[in-house]
Formats: C-alpha cells, structure tokens, sequence
C-alpha cells in the first residue's frame, strides 16, 4: 500500500441545497459556485458570510446554469448556461457586480464546459462537445469569444482540465488507449504543439488539478483497493516521479479545485435512489403491506406478463456531472438477474412494450435524444425515434407513444404521427395495457387521450404515471406522494407519502404489487488542507 502524505482531514462545506459537484472555489477562497436549487441559476456563496447570490436571470423555464470555474484574480466566474434554444452557451459573470454576458454560443457545440482561467485572465479553458460527437480541448477568448481548438477527440471527452500556474501546460484525464475504460492523464502544451502522458496506470485515474506552485497534479484514483482517493504526482521533467497518496477512501469525489490558503475542495455525491415494493389495492387506493426496500436503483418496471423486472442503477463512475449507468433484468420465477451497459451516452427512464420489449429513453453518443430499444439477451440499443437537440435525458416515452415538448406522437409500422398539442410541456405519460388509451400529464393537469374522461388537476405536479392492469385505475407520482385515479378522474385518493421525491411508478399487470423508486443522489461540497 502507498504511504500517505500528511495533510488535514476532510471538512465539509457546503451540505444545503445549492450545493454542486459542478461548482468551484474562487482562488481567493472567498466564493464558491453553486446552482439555485428551484430556478437553476448559478449561485455565489460568500463563505464568510454565508449570503447566497444569484447570477444569470432566466426567461424560460427550462435555462439553468451547469459547471463554473474563477479567474486566477476571483473577479470573474465562467460558466455554462443552457439557454432558451436548449444548447449551451458559455458565459462570463463579474462577481462584485453580478452582471453576465454572453461569451461563446455555437448550437453545433452543443456543450460546453469551463475548466480554467489562463493565468493571464485572457482565455478560458473550455471543453466543447459537438452535435457531431466531436469533443474539442478550446481556448476562449475573455475579450471576443473566438474559441481556438487545440485538439479534437472524437467522442471521447475530458472530465477534467487544468492549466499550469505559467501558463505552458494543460492536464486533462482521458481513456488509457483505444477500447480501455480506464483514464490516465495527459499533458498538452498550450499551444497545442506537442503531448505526454503524466499518469498511467491500469487504475482509473481522473479529475486533475495543477498545485497553487505547479510542481504537483492532484487527481483522483481508485488504484488502492479499488476505492476512489486523492493522490498527487510530481510534473518536472523528466517525469518519472511514482504518483503518492494523500488522502484513501473519499468516496464519489470530483475535485473542484485550490485555493491560496492550499486547500483543495471537491464535490462529494452521497445518497442514492432506492426501489420499493408494497402490496396495493386499486379499488381502496391504499397499500396493502409495508413498503420494502428491495434495492437501488433510479427507474424501475415490471414486462407486461409480469415475468421479469427491470430497474436503472448507478455505476461506480461520473460521466459528465451524472451517473454512469446500466440496467438490470430480473426474471421473477427464477431470480435470475442479468445486467446491460447500453452504448449510450445516458438512460433515464425505462419501460416495456408488449410488442417490441424494453425501451430507455436518454441520448446516443452523437448528441441525439430519444427512445431506444434494448434487444434481450445483449442489450445492444436500437433507435426507436431520436433527434438532434433533443435533452440528454431522452423523451418522455410509454409504449408507442412518446412525447416530444408539447406534442404527443406514436411511432408505428415504421413512421411516426403526431397524436395531439397540449397548451403545456408534457411531464409524464402512460399507456393503458390495451394499447390505445394514453393518460398524460402537464405539470399539475392530468388528461385521458382516447377516453371520455375531462383533464383534471392535481394537487402537485405528476412525476410518472402507471395503469393498472386492467386499466381501471391510475397511480401518479407527485413529489413525494403516490395517488390513485379511476379511469373517469371522477375522485383521488392518496396511496402513500414517503420521506424523498418519487422518480418512477409500476403496477404488476396481475398480482396489486406497487414498484416505485424514491430518494436521489445530492451534492456537498467538501475541503481538505493540502500538505
């Protein structure tokens, strides 16, 4: 085992909502970066007085602000916005006036994430990441915004950058060789003329980030017992220095960076989502049994025949500030459980069709959402419907049907149709068994599509949807409660409350056995004295 070099124990920082893994600390150690929890605006935190201020006023509901990253001087806070015309843009904030403006806006790029300030001030150190699949390593103008790309990686994409103190080198994580799944690290000379690699390692070896003096690169590693650490290694040249561990066992860290006073902060990702299992009674609306915790996972559903089970669950890594992630299939009879990595960029939901089987809904890795079949055994994933500029999470998607901002559409023989236009973005939806009849929800409205029932409001915006199976009656997820309907809407009742927000919803098609996944992972911003 390697030694481990003297520094002080882990403290946390910031543990309130509004804290981010995405966020950083300004050099001066007066600021940290957050994001609104209930509008998505990026948060200043002065942490000396604890005031929380917001930057970057939205008009439309779906803008928010993801990663940010301080000038060397503190004075400016870059960050990535995704706008109106849902693409990201990257932006440029003074953080004693709070006044923003627009830095860089390309739709082709598509993402954009801001890793570091040059020394000078002049440029921000940006990953661009094409519609195309093309991720760049770009230098961006702070005075006109002209990205000057140093290198392209095709899909492949950093999780973390950095520039050195003089301003000669860039460290960036990236996959060890062709095919791995593990990182090492990299160094690129800032004029993008030459390369090296610093790190390698069969470990996974991620988020670099220079020292205040440039003699070391703090990253992450799980190289010792296979738990994620912070471990440091020496940059002169020749670099031949073996790389030395400074603090084991942090968990599902992503470093953020330094301060003047040494101190290095990281994001720490603590709770999951869990699935629950209760009997239930669709005439009453209540529960039958106790909810049972009976594993982790962030969607879950049972096949139309009941037979098998299959849920969404984290794998150990990050990817792009969200879990990386895989599915799992149970089948009920024998216990038997198999699990599938998509080649997928995300999956966020899921569910089954009687005719084509399982579904997801997230994005490729050519920067198009949409909905995708996953054949069985094997899951190697199918385009069902997919665009470009769709979100990363997918389209909302039940059956057939799928739901496209507004717009209700249905795939089959082939071709896609639309089926109606809402005065409101749809939030969720579920097909009735028989195929045809489609309850949709837009925020706090709940509306049958191919009955006779009238919309009707709920108390709290619907989450997920589920019908049973015969179709008689729906279960809504709001927030943190389950509801049922009657097919007619004519009355509500409340089925349970939990102590977390409600992420998906399933009904047995035979036995009254309720599936639902509550609780999310959070964010907290943690420090540790640097030796």
């Amino acid at each position: 085992m390697a030694a481990a070099a003297t520094g002080g124990a882990p403290r946390a920082v910031w543990t309130a909502p509004g804290a981010t893994h995405l966020g950083a600390p300004s050099p001066d150690g007066r600021f940290l970066s957050g994001i609104h929890p209930d509008s998505g605006e990026l948060l200043l935190r002065d942490l000396t007085t604890g005031i929380q201020r917001r930057i970057g006023r939205k008009q439309e509901p779906h803008e928010f602000a993801y990663f940010s990253v301080f000038s060397r001087d503190s004075a400016h806070v870059a960050y990535a916005w995704s706008n109106a015309r849902r693409f990201y843009e990257l932006r440029l904030a003074d953080t004693s006036t709070l006044t923003a403006r627009t830095l860089f806006s390309n739709e082709e790029a598509g993402f954009v994430q801001p890793c570091a300030f040059t020394p000078d001030g002049k440029h921000v150190l940006t990953l661009l990441f094409r519609k195309d699949n093309i991720s760049q390593i770009a230098l961006i103008s702070t005075s006109t915004g002209e990205a000057r790309v140093l290198k392209s990686l095709n899909w492949v994409y950093p999780k973390r950058m950095d520039v050195s103190p003089d301003g000669k080198w860039i460290v960036y994580d990236n996959f060890a060789r062709d095919g791995a799944t593990q990182r090492d690290l990299f160094l690129l000379a800032v004029d993008g003329s030459r390369e090296e690699r610093l790190v390698e390692n069969p470990a996974d070896d991620l988020f670099p980030v220079f020292s205040r003096d440039g003699q070391f690169v703090y990253f992450s590693s799980d190289r010792e017992g296979g738990t994620p650490g912070l471990w440091r290694v020496a940059v002169a040249a020749p670099r031949t220095a073996a790389p030395e561990l400074i603090r084991p066992g942090l968990g599902r860290f992503l470093v953020q960076g330094l301060t003047a006073e040494n101190r290095l902060y990281y994001g720490l990702r603590v709770g999951a989502a869990s699935i629950y299992q209760a009997g239930f009674n669709p005439a009453s609306g209540k529960l039958t049994t106790g909810a049972e915790a009976v594993g982790e996972g962030y969607a879950a559903a049972w096949s139309p025949d009941g037979a098998q089970l299959a849920w969404i669950a984290r794998q150990s890594t990050e990817n792009f500030g969200t879990d990386a992630r895989f599915v799992g299939v149970r089948h009920v009879a024998s216990g038997e459980t198999q699990t599938y990595a998509p080649k997928l960029a995300h999956i966020e939901s899921l569910d089954w069709t009687a005719a084509a089987g399982l579904r997801v809904s997230g994005s490729d890795g050519k920067g198009r959402g949409g909905v995708f079949s996953l054949a069985l055994p094997g899951g190697a994933a199918k385009a069902v419907t997919v665009e470009p500029g769709a979100p990363h999470t997918g389209l909302i998607a039940s059956g057939s049907f799928y739901a496209k901002g507004k717009e209700l559409w249905r795939v089959g023989a082939g071709n896609e149709m639309p089926v109606a236009t809402f005065p409101r973005a749809i939030t969720a939806l579920s097909v009735v068994p028989d195929g045809e009849t489609v309850a949709v929800a837009q925020e706090t409205t709940l509306t049958i599509v191919g009955g006779h029932a009238e919309s009707r409001a709920a108390s709290q915006p619907i989450h997920a949807i589920a019908w049973t199976g015969d179709g008689k009656h729906l279960v809504t997820a709001q927030n943190d409660e389950l509801w049922c309907w009657p097919r007619s809407l004519a009355s509500t009742t409340r089925v349970a409350k939990t102590a977390a927000p409600i992420g998906s919803v399933s009904l047995h098609p035979r036995n009254h056995t309720i599936l639902f996944t509550a609780g999310r992972p959070r964010s907290e911003v943690w420090a540790i004295e640097l030796p």
